[in-house]
């Protein structure tokens, strides 16, 4: 579908998020770019692009690539925004749920990670190891990695875990940080990245669902991008802005 083009003084960009990132870590790169507020911690925009770069080298180890469908069910924290830009850099295509997700009944569950296609789920850890994926399926005990891990979800062949894990089967989001360091992956990555198009599908949400099940509704990095950027333009933000914004990214625990 084209865009209706209008006469504008501030004409439509066609980057993908990864070009995006790439220019503000060579034109800020001691810049913060987030500022995570229970910690304290500051990241730059250039460790920012160091973090996205391995991990989405990671996520190509692990055999996750263009157009692939990978969701995941976490809090307000860096690694959202981490696996989020890491998805872009690699074509995949993102599918965040809101953090009460496995709070809503298993048919449901079910439905938005079949209808969404989510090829592999990143979910927190606790600290005994135990995940909310798990406490809804219970373990998968016997599976090999790359398998479907839930015969009710046919898609789902990885599961990756925000911290440590007893559960077998999971990969870490430190491991594939790790894995991610490999400079043919890197080079990999890179081709990749620039084969790109600002229009490929980048972001499946789902309709709240109140006249039946929810629908999985697609967004492209163009439409996102730009609708974002003329609401940064109507709150005069711009490249020179100072201010410190806050960001939420996902609903908290009813």
């Amino acid at each position: 579908m084209n865009p209706l083009t209008l006469p504008s003084e501030e004409p439509l960009l066609t980057l993908t998020f990864g070009d995006l990132l790439d220019q503000a870590a060579v034109s800020w790169p001691d810049r913060d770019a987030y500022v995570f507020s229970q910690t304290g911690s500051r990241v730059t925009f250039a460790g920012l692009k160091e973090q996205v770069d391995r991990l989405a080298g990671g996520l190509l180890a692990i055999g996750i690539g263009r157009g692939d469908h990978v969701g995941w069910v976490a809090g307000n924290r860096p690694e959202w925004m981490v696996i989020f830009l890491a998805v872009m850099k690699i074509g995949a295509v993102a599918a965040p749920q809101d953090l009460c997700f496995f709070q809503y009944a298993e048919t449901t569950v079910v439905n938005v990670l079949n209808k969404a296609e989510v090829k592999v789920l990143i979910v927190e850890a606790r600290e005994d190891g135990s995940t909310p994926f798990h406490d809804m399926f219970g373990a998968a005990g016997g599976v090999e990695r790359g398998a479907p891990v839930v015969e009710r979800l046919p898609h789902l062949t990885t599961l990756v875990t925000i911290g440590e894990t007893s559960h077998q089967e999971c990969f870490t989001l430190t491991e594939l940080l790790l894995k991610g360091r490999d400079e043919g992956l890197q080079q990999q990555r890179a081709k990749l990245q620039a084969q790109l198009s600002c229009h490929d599908p980048a972001l499946l949400q789902l309709t709240s669902g109140t006249t039946g099940r929810s629908k999985v509704v697609q967004q492209t990095t163009h439409s996102i991008l730009n609708s974002t950027r003329y609401v940064a333009m109507a709150l005069h933000m711009d490249q020179q802005a100072r201010d410190t914004f806050l960001l939420i990214v996902t609903g908290q625990k009813r």
